[in-house]
């Protein structure tokens, strides 16, 4: 009805079908998924809920990748703002830091940590691995395929083992943490 309505503000339609298969995708999986792998044994399901969500998580990064280096020349999204300005604070600390000049960050910041810790990481990839984006992009998938499995223990340690595999299966699938 929105759409309709406000005809000249409706999403392009690819964020539509963007939308439509996330939504659709998810609540499938996580209803086939979540019985499928209610009865296997825990080990398995560890295995299999880290395996897929690493999968997914790697898929989308190259997929994001190139989509936005397609549609925008540089491999961040839309009207990115935070996103270049963490990746730039990540390559001035690593320069900084060969530079042996690292005060110059700190005075910078004047103090200020709260929003320090990415750019941080950033710079420790950066520093031995290289200044590609896509780098620390695969760690947070990593990252993000673990946290799925820490929050199946926490599931199953505060309430059930069904809870908790439940838990794991909609963190592994849900768009938010993909």
């Amino acid at each position: 009805c929105c759409s309709i309505l406000f005809l000249e503000k409706m999403l392009p339609v690819e964020w539509i079908v963007f939308g439509i298969i996330e939504v659709t995708t998810f609540y499938y999986f996580a209803s086939r998924l979540s019985l499928k792998w209610s009865k296997i044994p825990q080990k398995n399901f560890i295995r299999n809920v880290f395996i897929t969500a690493l999968t997914i998580r790697v898929i989308y990064v190259v997929f994001s990748y190139f989509f936005y280096i397609y549609h925008t020349g540089v491999p961040f999204e839309f009207s990115a703002g935070d996103s270049i300005g963490y990746d730039d604070a990540g390559n001035w600390i690593v320069s900084l830091f060969r530079e042996g000049r690292m005060r110059e960050y700190y005075d910078f910041n004047k103090g200020a940590v709260s929003d320090s810790g990415f750019p941080y990481y950033l710079a420790f990839i950066y520093y031995f691995l290289g200044n590609s984006v896509i780098i620390p992009r695969l760690f947070n998938a990593l990252l993000s395929s673990w946290m799925c499995i820490m929050l199946y223990n926490i599931g199953r340690r505060t309430f059930t083992e069904p809870a908790g595999r439940i838990t794991a299966v909609l963190s592994m699938l849900l768009p938010n943490f993909i």
